[in-house]
């Protein structure tokens, strides 16, 4: 028969849950804001898409503050909205000295724009989209070579993004938008290389923050007419045969482990696999 004491134990742990996560002494996840509650129980708090409680504040810019029994990277902190991924546009394949994609018609003001070009030759140069911030540029193990750049979608931005070419070469192009990312410094980690084989490795990077969002762009040079499936835990945003991107939250800070994407075709490739970092735009 139990103890008294082993009795007491046990009321206690169910009193604890039934009382909400801030009645919890170490890490709780929510799955529904009226399981958020004040240390009184007095507050009922907002269960944040991260599974983590928060409760109002004014003194913080969205409101609502985190709750003392969260992931210790997140207690006592102002809540951020989380990277949260908007639309994605794709040019079909096609050749000629010049390529033009749309800004996806969701995209909002402040959103992180992120364009991944492709070229079926590894020294054609081209003429960088005005305003754009480089963020990588390879020439691939293949005949041909891959671009990225990125930039913070600005009010009165044109509705297509243009690029010229030095030569005729056969192009296609991926442009996706991602709300919520820290504007002065959107990138918290970050793998850029050329890979062979099939799947496509991109290797573990680090992440120093919570809730960031991982994008994975990957090229191959055998990409013409393929189609790509996502690494595990990851959602594919776009596929043209030469290119494919996928995203996937990261809720916790450290090593993301690495992201084998596979296409119908093996090849040489490339890939760049980035961390976004949630904040303000």
């Amino acid at each position: 028969m139990p103890s008294s004491t082993s009795r007491a134990l046990a009321t206690f742990l169910v009193a604890s849950f039934m009382g909400g996560c801030a009645e919890l002494h170490t890490s709780y996840r929510c799955g529904a804001s009226d399981e958020c509650t004040s240390p009184t129980g007095g507050e009922v708090g907002t269960c944040e898409p991260n599974g983590f409680c928060s409760f109002a504040d004014p003194a913080c810019p969205t409101g609502r503050r985190y709750g003392e029994h969260v992931d210790n990277a997140l207690a006592g902190d102002c809540v951020v909205p989380l990277v949260a991924f908007r639309a994605a546009t794709s040019t079909s394949l096609a050749t000629g000295t010049s390529l033009t994609i749309d800004v996806p018609a969701a995209a909002r003001e402040g959103d992180l724009l992120w364009l991944a070009l492709f070229a079926t030759s590894q020294d054609v140069a081209l003429t960088p989209p005005g305003g754009w911030t480089p963020f990588a540029d390879l020439r691939g193990v293949g005949l041909y070579h891959v671009w990225w750049f990125q930039r913070a979608l600005a009010a009165g931005d044109p509705a297509t993004v243009s690029v010229d070419f030095a030569a005729s070469v056969v192009h296609s192009a991926i442009l996706a938008a991602y709300a919520n990312v820290a504007a002065a410094d959107p990138i918290d980690g970050q793998i850029v290389d050329n890979v062979v084989g099939n799947p496509f490795v991109a290797t573990s990077l680090e992440t120093t923050v919570t809730n960031a969002m991982l994008v994975l762009t990957v090229a191959n040079e055998a990409g013409d007419g393929e189609s790509w499936s996502a690494p595990a835990g990851m959602t594919l945003r776009g596929d043209t045969g030469y290119l494919a991107l996928f995203d996937q939250p990261a809720p916790d800070a450290g090593a993301t482990g690495d992201r084998r994407a596979t296409c119908s075709l093996g090849g040489e490739g490339s890939v760049a696999f980035v961390a976004l970092r949630p904040g303000s735009p």
